[in-house]
């Protein structure tokens, strides 16, 4: 089956390449396989075949193993690969990988010095193929300085000429341990150009350099390769050890050798070094003021659980922290009182709050439902997508701190540039789903904390053997634990259940995607033309229905009248609830409430591929698979279903009381279960937030809106009042889904600060500019000159004989050693 599963994995890796399917059919069958319209039914050692439920009909499909070759063959009789052989091939695929479980040999783990080779390559590649210029001091040793193409100027000291090693002063050498970076090797490159190493002068070491020892930790050391003055030795040896690296017990004696080492003209102390010790003593003396002082409750309006007030006291005695707590339990309101608890004791004064900007309204709530006025003034709200960085604050807090890697990279360097004291991330994810989004998280706080990459994927990161980019899976991650354990704050369920309400309910905010907006900005007119017309035909009150019913079902995100192929929001919202925010024990079902068997088929997928137990209920059943952990249902069965501790109503029930009826339910004690949560995927700015805040505020226009829209008699007016209100909202979702001009987007930049060219803005680029990419992603997407490949090529592609793939700014193809002679 591995050898079946590689067939097929190039197939459709290569597919695009061979011409056999346009963009149109493409797009099409990944779109049937995503909405789970492929259902298995039969299979064998080397065949799947599937029924594929298209729009109008239904369609047999098979995929067809034979030796080394793949075959397909469908019932719509197309020539060329079709939509339903797509999308039977990808959902062969899934189940195929479903069925392999992830074995030892199928992962590949580095060793530090395999690590080490890989990244030091990576970094040579850099500096042979970026622009520098480089100006040479009249000391062999430096200081000599090295300007980037963005014209950010660096420093640059040569230790020792056979070793090529030295110090740079940027961001990467201040966290790669290794001693070097691409400025340092392009700097050496240059030097060995115009100099042998045995003509180079007898110069001195510019001065006696005090900095931070790569190989070591960054602890705190000295360099100096010549014979040092007896004072200056004498000074040294009191603090430094036989390696020259700082005394660990002496740390705290740091301010009396800066101020003793200072006084020497040849002594350079670099600037990193300085801020250890700034900041040392800023931790020594933020410990000393929090010692007797707890949080004063009295100040917010309404009660708080103990464990959120050991939270406030966690994250409010520290400069830097990451709250994580299992979604449900109140992060909102401690990350509120954190920030009040500081600037009550430390006499702060400015506090921004950072969060998606569909999430801004949610704080605005929160802040006037806990906060007197006087206290919720010293808040200000900012988006990530309009995020100022020319603004100091005192304490930043960073809401859905995970998804900052999702935006253009460029926000993670926007966020560095904001001038704070205090710093506050708050997110739902678990270290071990998120590894990577945590190492960012955590240079946030502390560029020292995780860095450098290279040894975190090492230690913890199991890759891909055939895609060294791709991490699969991690480990040892007990030991990431211990070294946040300063910073970071995680309770889940079964630590603070017995302080919880019986039933909580917990709103998802999901954003319509710039497609969908535009789609409720024309149904938001068609509705508003029709309220506007002073009489109404029997057409018109048709249309009017259609169009509020096409206004709910935006919330489903799972289609589109503009565009069959929308990507969800909700879906991938979805995804990532499902691996990085809920929690569940192994036997701990979770009901989910969802409308349509396609909705009900997509959900179910994006399930499977999380390897999750799951089954849709039908009809109501008396007995159910203990074996099953998600089950999926409508909500016409909610009062017969499984035991569960977890609901999810992934979009506004047709029935406007269910999720009350459901809380009523569930506050049943003779259920036999203690904690019970309700997850409200909820679209902000759309009809379904509307109705959500109507049946909570407005009950009966929630009810006479559902009676309309459900009455099959097609004359019914619909009642003044509701009318009015309908119209009112109706306006007010028009203004805020009006399409915006989109901005050139700013250069991606990694971790390391690097300026990254993505594909799509290769895509635009000049032939001047880079005509090789140009040429590769013109051919990617259908290039002419594939037409001219008469069908065995084309096979070749197809079956993953020549690959080509695209690996951040290479395009690489590999040909099979067997093939050379032949291509």
């Amino acid at each position: 089956m591995v050898h079946q599963q590689e067939i097929l994995s190039n197939f459709l890796k290569n597919i695009i390449l061979t011409g056999k399917i346009s963009r149109l059919v493409y797009k099409k069958g990944k779109k049937l396989f995503e909405d789970g319209s492929c259902h298995l039914m039969t299979s064998s050692t080397d065949s799947y075949e599937y029924l594929v439920k298209d729009d109008y009909q239904d369609f047999q499909t098979r995929i067809i193993f034979n030796q080394d070759k793949l075959a397909y063959k469908c019932s719509c009789l197309s020539s060329d690969i079709c939509s339903h052989t797509l999308a039977a091939a990808n959902q062969a695929s899934q189940d195929m990988s479903r069925s392999l479980k992830l074995t030892v040999e199928g992962v590949k783990k580095y060793t530090r010095e395999g690590m080490i080779k890989r990244v030091l390559a990576e970094r040579e590649t850099r500096a042979r193929g970026e622009k520098f210029r480089l100006d040479f001091s009249d000391n062999i040793y430096g200081e000599h300085q090295i300007t980037n193409e963005q014209g950010k100027l660096y420093e640059i000291s040569f230790y020792d000429f056979e070793k090529r090693s030295g110090y740079c002063s940027c961001p990467d050498y201040q966290t790669n341990k290794l001693e070097t970076c691409k400025h340092l090797i392009y700097a050496f490159d240059k030097f060995d150009q115009n100099n042998q190493l045995k003509t180079l002068p007898t110069q001195s070491y510019p001065f006696i350099e005090i900095y931070r020892h790569p190989r070591f930790d960054y602890q705190i050391a000295w360099h100096y390769p010549h014979q040092l003055n007896a004072e200056l030795q004498s000074i040294l040896n009191d603090f430094f050890d036989e390696q020259q690296l700082y005394k660990v017990f002496k740390l705290d004696e740091l301010h009396v050798f800066a101020d003793r080492i200072q006084q020497y003209q040849t002594v350079k102390i670099r600037p990193e070094v300085l801020s250890f010790i700034h900041d040392y003593y800023e931790e020594k003396s933020l410990k000393a003021i929090f010692l007797d002082k707890t949080f004063n409750s009295s100040q917010i309006l309404h009660p708080l659980y103990a464990f959120q007030k050991e939270g406030i006291e966690f994250l409010g005695r520290r400069k830097g922290s990451v709250l994580a707590d299992e979604i449900g339990t109140g992060k909102t309101i401690q990350a509120l009182a954190a920030a009040i608890y500081k600037k009550e004791i430390l006499g702060l004064s400015t506090i921004k709050i950072l969060s998606p900007d569909y999430l801004l309204d949610h704080w605005k709530r929160e802040i006037k439902k806990w906060l007197p006025d006087a206290l919720a003034s010293a808040f200000t709200l900012e988006s990530f997508e309009d995020l100022r960085t020319d603004k100091a604050t005192d304490i930043l807090i960073i809401d859905e701190a995970q998804k900052i890697t999702d935006y253009d990279s460029s926000l993670l360097q926007k966020l560095h540039k904001i001038p704070f004291k205090h710093i506050l991330l708050i997110t739902d994810s678990k270290i071990e789903n998120s590894l990577i989004k945590f190492y960012a998280m955590a240079g946030l706080i502390d560029k020292y904390l995780l860095t450098p990459l290279w040894e975190l994927s090492y230690k913890h990161c199991l890759f891909n053997p055939k895609n060294q980019e791709e991490i699969i899976g991690y480990y040892n991650l007990d030991k990431i634990s211990d070294k946040l354990k300063d910073v970071y704050l995680r309770r889940e369920k079964e630590n603070v259940n017995q302080h919880l309400p019986e039933t909580v309910k917990v709103i998802l905010p999901i954003p319509l995607n710039d497609s969908l907006k535009e789609e409720q900005y024309l149904l938001c007119d068609h509705i508003l033309q029709l309220f506007n017309k002073k009489t109404t035909n029997p057409y018109d009150l048709i249309q009017l229905k259609s169009y509020l019913n096409h206004l709910i079902d935006l919330g489903k995100y799972t289609s589109s009248a503009l565009s069959q192929l929308t990507t969800s929001p909700k879906l991938t919202e979805f995804r990532h609830f499902i691996r990085h925010k809920l929690v569940l024990n192994k036997k701990e079902p979770i009901v989910i409430f969802i409308e349509g068997v396609k909705h009900q088929q997509q959900v179910k997928k994006i399930l499977e591929k999380e390897n999750k137990a799951v089954e849709i209920i039908k009809e109501s059943e008396t007995v159910f698979n203990e074996n099953i952990q998600f089950f999926i249902t409508s909500e016409q069965l909610q009062n017969e279903l499984p035991l569960a501790q977890h609901f999810i109503y992934f979009h506004f029930p047709s029935g406007p009381n269910a999720i009350n009826e459901r809380v009523k339910i569930l506050n049943n004690r003779n259920l036999g279960i203690s904690q019970n949560k309700i997850y409200l995927f909820q679209t902000p700015n759309s009809l379904e937030s509307v109705l959500y805040q109507w049946q909570d505020s407005k009950p009966n226009l929630s009810q006479q809106l559902s009676d309309y829209l459900l009455c099959k008699d097609i004359s019914k007016v619909m009642d003044l009042r509701l009318g009015e209100e309908l119209n009112h909202e109706i306006k007010t979702l028009f203004a805020l889904s009006k399409p915006i001009i989109s901005k050139t987007p700013s250069p991606q930049m990694d971790l390391f600060g690097e300026a990254v060219v993505t594909h799509k803005q290769q895509k635009n680029m000049t032939v001047t500019d880079n005509a090789l990419v140009l040429f590769f992603n013109n051919m990617m997407n259908y290039h002419s000159a594939y037409n001219k490949l008469n069908s065995k090529q084309k096979e070749l592609i197809l079956n993953g004989n020549i690959e080509v793939n695209e690996e951040k700014d290479e395009i690489v193809i590999r040909i099979k050693s067997s093939l050379k002679s032949k291509v």
